[in-house]
């Protein structure tokens, strides 16, 4: 039944035709829950990546980012022999056409606290490399991780999980995290195993609520509804009390001159005021020039002929 249920799920996601084969030679198949996803940033090599809602890898732009994942095996029944296992990823974005290597990882760490600073070690050969390119994008992409599950499983490494790197240069996929509300991929661990699968154990007891997810997007308005019909007209409600008058306005500009109204007609002529004292005289003028002398008037009559004179002394 969980073969048959994952067969139905892969040929739906488009999975290769290789874990179909796997599934086909198998007993059952479970599909394994990532615990921790994170990336690292050289251009912000403090700061830990693991509440956003993506995990980049990439070497563009002369940044230098580097996934990581970590799965929980605790499904996994012990003694179990792993024969195919497939690590699945939704691209969000993937440009351009380039590789990414995997490689297992040597040391803890967890999606909280993980920088660029404190990156544990990895093993030196990549357990697969895969390609991508930007028809991708909104796709998932199956890698095969076998080698690793059987290693964790078997106890030859512990499982501190997977970190993927870019192999090419100017690479950069954008894949989504657990913490991605919009669709919603988070990575997860198909794995084929072989033998006969026990008996469904019983239902265990309800674990405790959760925190509360983040709001959802706001979805679309609906339409409108049809008007409701008017209600009656209250009462009048009784008269408030008179607000305070507010400040003065602003003066407005000064208006256009109107237009010369017509002259009205010339009142009476008033009487005769009386007549004012007379004013002080004013300095005398400048004596003016000589006038031309006047013509020589006409002789005048003879006068009368006066006494004669006393003789004189007679001389010596």
């Amino acid at each position: 039944m969980i073969r048959q249920k994952l067969r139905t799920r892969a040929r739906t996601l488009g999975l290769s035709a290789a874990f179909l084969g796997a599934l086909a030679r198998s007993a059952f198949a479970l599909t394994l829950n990532v615990t921790d996803d994170t990336y690292t940033d050289d251009q912000n090599p403090l700061q830990p990546m693991g509440a956003l809602p993506r995990v980049l890898v990439g070497n563009a732009g002369g940044t230098n980012q580097a996934g990581f994942v970590r799965f929980d095996l605790t499904p996994l029944p012990a003694g179990a022999t792993v024969t195919q296992a497939f690590l699945r990823v939704f691209v969000n974005r993937a440009s351009p056409a380039g590789t990414i290597n995997i490689f297992e990882l040597s040391g803890t760490w967890t999606e909280g606290t993980l920088t660029t600073a404190n990156t544990p070690s990895t093993f030196p050969t990549p357990v697969f490399t895969f390609p991508v390119a930007p028809s991708d994008m909104l796709h998932y992409v199956l890698i095969d991780v076998t080698q690793a599950v059987k290693d964790w499983q078997s106890g030859a490494r512990t499982n501190f999980g997977l970190t993927l790197v870019p192999a090419s240069p100017r690479v950069t996929i954008s894949l989504n995290s657990k913490e991605n509300q919009v669709h919603s991929h988070p990575m997860e661990l198909e794995v084929a195993l072989a033998g006969t699968a026990g008996p469904t154990g019983p239902t265990g007891p309800q674990g405790p609520m959760g925190t509360q997810g983040p709001m959802g997007l706001t979805g679309p308005t609906g339409a409108t509804g049809p008007t409701g019909p008017t209600g009656l007209t209250g009462p009048a409600g009784a008269t408030g009390p008179t607000g305070l008058t507010g400040p003065a306005g602003a003066t407005g500009p000064i208006g256009l001159t109107g237009a010369t109204g017509a002259t009205g007609p010339a009142g009476a002529t008033g009487p005769t005021g009386l007549t004012g004292a007379t004013g002080a005289t004013g300095p005398t003028g400048l004596t003016g020039s000589a006038g031309p002398t006047g013509l020589t008037g006409p002789a005048g009559p003879t006068g009368l002929t006066g006494p004669a004179g006393s003789p004189g002394r007679q001389g010596r």
